[in-house]
């Protein structure tokens, strides 16, 4: 017995009576979490997982042998917001032949990703078209033959595409909401190739520190296929204990540009460097200024600062500190980042550079018996401090003395290190990201948790009670949704959604969610509107950053309106969202008149807004968009017809060559599909005239609010498509190329390319000039609403419905296909002298019994028979018939064209034909008016 009870104390099976009364709480670490921290002790350049600016996230997998690539996309069949699955690219696998990978990096654009190994050897890889697949862009070709090589810090280095600014959005004594619309344009080092010509735009440039503090850099050359190399020494290694652990690099900012939109730039001259602090096994910081030499490829390298033995200390007056100096001894460096000079409140203020120091405790089984205290951190944060330089007026004679390549008058400025600021958390970092120009910090941590903390006193950024201003959705009530404890965490480009590893290294994405102000408590009117307006602010900066993708936003949003919001109050978020983005960015929407078609297609943020509304009123293809949805979908189809139309008409010659002749037959036939598509559609447009008109008759007036429910009931964008100005151009201008390719069609009908596209013309109903005809009668009766077309003069230069007007409409028959009171004029003479004497013209039943349903546009059964068989290739505008999957109830792709569904179905494998459309894109650019 007296054994039993020995064995009882040895495993702590034994009594309780000697336990302390209350055990102190230790939060749950996932497993792998100490090899984790270690590996981030052991070397700062250990991020094992990335997402960039075009909406790819790459990670390496457990073994450290292979990337793998996903993406965020909405799943088509409910809308859902989801992760691909994951992609592992067999080049990255064979160009580090069998190396543990250690860390990854994107590019500022997002195209171009870098490759770390633990020998130290850099790969880049670029993401194209399709963003599960990559090419090697550049293969290092060293050797090395230990781990003293291995990269300590890494950056890419900045373009000259200014950076946006945030700053609150806050509403006016009027009631309109107002943005500060002010950049930040980062003049540090770049690739030498971007100030030379226009095709060295966009060129990269990568700078990285290994443990022997070896400096290097590497750029693209002009031409695009030739990577050049350089190095150079920040100090000489003479001992381990001077070995390098961490290593952290920003721009010195050459010049610090802010552009506020009421006021004149303000600039600040620095020298024209980058800052580099370094951390060693012995504890010891330094602090370099570099200049990157590039005519000479090499590196002026001048030493600011050293602090011996930097240990972090515990924050006094913490009560959560208390009894964790015991863990001092224990804590490990797991992040080291030095953020660069940025913009402060005002235009002329500058906050200085600072260097933030993560200290991670981990504890092993022996250390939590003992100190009995969980996973813990400490965050650091070091200011550096400037000073103009006191030299004697005597140095400055001495004109032909150089100090690492400057004269004594060239030394403007020195730096040293401020008090630091230390903050104790109760629980280990696996994060740190910085947000907003430097001016938020991100924390993410082993449980899965994730803060936002501010620049200057680290304190967590609270929720603004406020309803007449906003910063961030954070700010406002919204959290990341909890996943469970993790071991690495990365949050997407606009912060609007993260993805975490869990301890099976499987990858998790968490979306800001709403959390509720009290119990029950429901949205007001007022709450509702401050939500809408951050969420405009949020597109407008995600557009106005280096070409980030608003995924994550739509993502965020799809989930707020299906949780949050019902039928009456989600129509109306659409409909102020969508206003408001357009103003925050002064976007064109009216385009009547004389307005040309090339200018609208060159606008690119069209497809940006367009995709933002259909996102918004996409349900899945098992059910129906919203008439929102249908319009913006519709718009988008017609945009992708108008841009290839373009290509068809600059292919066009006067005395074309057999050649030249031969090419444009391959053009014409490669728009089959796009002009079937368009006819559909104008025969759609007519049909669903016809169906209100009849309504109209049997109702016995012209009334608008009946004709508003009728249209919300067939759930049909036809007459909106008419109405809105964007569309009508385009229809316009469909029109315009088929009218343009008709006498070719008369001149070559022995040509069996030119026979088919003439067979195809007389195979529907309503004819090119009967279309065209109808737009032309709706495009004069809105001129003469909003010009006045109707006075004695005729001029046009007297509006009668001023521009600001103008917008407001179009507005609402874009966002909400509302019909306004002032267009309904316009709305009576398209019905009683248009569409009244075409019913004469047309055969109705034809009309009727027309196949129409591949255009997605109507609610019938047809419809949602043919979507639950096929799906259309956008590009191409043809039929892909779908398989189902393993029996069960949903349907994939078949053939090459099954990726390509439509354009809410994003995401996956991207079919080789996307890269043609990015040409056709690019061609556009030629066509003259």
């Amino acid at each position: 017995m007296d054994d039993d009870d020995g064995l009882d104390a040895l495993f702590g099976d034994g009594p309780l009576d000697d336990a302390p009364s209350q055990l102190p709480t230790i939060s749950i670490d996932p497993k792998g979490l100490q090899q984790a921290v270690d590996d981030q002790c052991l070397s700062g350049a250990s991020q094992k997982v990335a997402w960039s600016s075009l909406n790819c996230i790459a990670y390496i997998t457990q073994d450290g042998l292979a990337v793998v690539l996903q993406c965020l996309y909405c799943d088509p069949d409910d809308a859902q917001w989801r992760l691909t699955d994951g992609h592992t690219p067999r080049v990255i696998v064979m160009m580090h032949d069998g190396h543990v990978l250690k860390d990854l990096c994107w590019n500022p654009a997002g195209n171009e990703l870098a490759v770390s190994d633990v020998c130290g050897r850099v790969n880049f890889y670029t993401i194209g078209a399709a963003s599960n697949r990559c090419g090697i862009a550049r293969q290092n070709l060293t050797r090395p033959e230990d781990s003293l090589s291995a990269i300590v810090g890494q950056m890419w280095l900045t373009s000259e595409r200014p950076l946006p600014l945030p700053r609150p959005v806050v509403k006016s004594p009027s009631g309109q909401w107002n943005i500060m619309n002010a950049r930040h344009r980062p003049t540090g080092p770049k690739n030498p190739h971007l100030f030379q010509e226009t095709a060295g735009k966009n060129k990269p440039a990568f700078v990285t520190v290994t443990r022997t503090g070896s400096i290097r850099v590497m750029y693209q050359g002009l031409d695009g296929s030739r990577w050049v190399d350089f190095r150079g020494e920040l100090d000489s290694v003479g001992a381990s204990s001077e070995l390098l652990t961490h290593a952290a690099l920003c721009d010195d900012k050459g010049k610090l540009v802010v552009q506020y939109a009421s006021s004149t730039p303000v600039t600040n001259s620095l020298d024209d460097s980058l800052l580099v602090a370094t951390h060693s096994t012995s504890r010891q910081l330094r602090l370099y200024r570099v200049k990157i030499a590039w005519a000479k490829q090499a590196f002026v390298v001048e030493h600011i600062k050293t602090l011996n033995d930097f240990f972090p200390f515990l924050p006094t007056g913490d009560a959560h500190a208390v009894g964790a100096s015991a863990l001092l001894p224990f804590v490990q460096l797991s992040y080291f980042e030095i953020i660069s000079p940025s913009p402060g409140e005002r235009a002329r203020d500058t906050v200085r550079p600072f260097l933030i120091l993560v200290y991670n405790y981990v504890p092993n089984q022996l250390q939590e018996s003992q100190l009995q205290n969980g996973s813990s951190s400490l965050l650091v944060k070091l200011e550096l401090d400037s000073a103009a330089s006191t030299l004697h007026p005597s140095f400055d004679q001495l004109g032909t003395k150089k100090l690492n390549g400057s004269s004594a008058k060239e030394l403007l400025h020195d730096s040293s290190f401020g008090a630091p600021l230390s903050v104790y958390i109760g629980k280990a970092v696996v994060s740190l990201q910085i947000l907003n120009v430097g001016n938020v910090l991100v924390l993410g941590f082993s449980d899965g948790s994730i803060e936002f903390r501010n620049r200057s006193d680290l304190d967590i950024l609270p929720r603004d009670n406020a309803f007449d201003q906003a910063s961030s959705l954070g700010q406002i009530g919204f959290e990341f949704a909890f996943e469970g404890p993790c071991l690495h965490t990365v949050l997407s480009p606009n912060a609007c959604a993260a993805v975490s590893l869990d301890e099976k290294y499987e990858l998790k994405l968490r979306l800001m969610q709403l959390q509720p102000r009290g119990i029950d408590e429901p949205i007001d009117e007022a709450f509702l509107e401050l939500i809408t307006e951050m969420f405009a602010l949020q597109t407008v900066l995600c557009c106005q950053s280096q070409g980030n993708n608003h995924d994550d936003i739509s993502a965020v949003m799809r989930h707020f309106v299906v949780h949050h919001l019902t039928e009456e109050p989600y129509a109306k978020f659409v409909q102020t969202f969508m206003s408001e983005f357009y103003r925050f960015v002064g976007l064109h929407v009216d385009y009547s008149g004389d307005m040309k078609p090339e200018i609208y297609l060159k606008a690119g943020f069209h497809q940006t807004t367009l995709s933002l509304q259909l996102s918004l009123g996409f349900n899945g293809v098992w059910k129906h968009s919203t008439l929102s949805g249908k319009i913006a979908y519709s718009i988008l189809q017609l945009r992708w017809a108008s841009l290839s139309f373009a290509m068809g008409l600059k292919s066009s010659t006067a005395n074309p060559s057999p050649e030249e002749q031969l090419a444009r037959t391959e053009i014409m036939r490669s728009f089959f599909g796009i002009v079937s598509w368009s006819l559909s559609l104008f025969n759609f447009i007519v049909d669903e005239l016809f169906t209100l008109s009849n309504a109209l008759e049997d109702h016995g007036s012209m009334d608008r609010a009946f004709l508003e429910a009728k249209i919300r009931e067939l759930n049909t964008p036809a007459l909106s498509l008419l109405l809105a100005s964007q569309s009508r151009l385009l229809l316009r201008y469909s029109c315009r190329f088929f009218q343009g390719i008709s006498p070719e069609i008369a001149q070559k009908e022995q040509d069996p390319t030119w026979s088919e596209l003439g067979n195809m013309f007389k195979s529907y109903p309503v004819s090119i000039n009967q279309f065209e005809q109808l737009l032309m009668d709706v495009e004069r009766s809105i001129a003469a609403i909003y010009y006045n077309n109707n006075n004695k003069s005729g001029s046009s230069s007297s509006p009668a419905v001023s521009e600001s007007d103008r917008r407001e409409l179009e507005k609402s028959m874009l966002f909400s296909g509302s019909i306004p009171e002032i267009i309904m004029p316009a709305v009576e003479s398209l019905f009683s002298k248009t569409i009244t004497p075409l019913k004469q013209e047309v055969d109705a039943a034809e009309l009727y019994f027309l196949d129409i349903s591949w255009l997605g546009l109507s609610d019938d059964p047809g419809t949602d028979r043919w979507k639950s068989e096929n799906m259309l290739d956008v590009v191409h505008k043809s039929v892909v018939p779908l398989k189902k999957k393993g029996g069960g109830g949903k349907w994939e792709g078949g053939g090459r064209h099954g990726v390509a569904a439509s354009t809410a179905q994003c995401g996956g494998e991207l079919v080789d034909e996307y890269v043609e459309a990015l040409r056709v894109r690019e061609l556009v650019d030629g066509v003259g008016g």
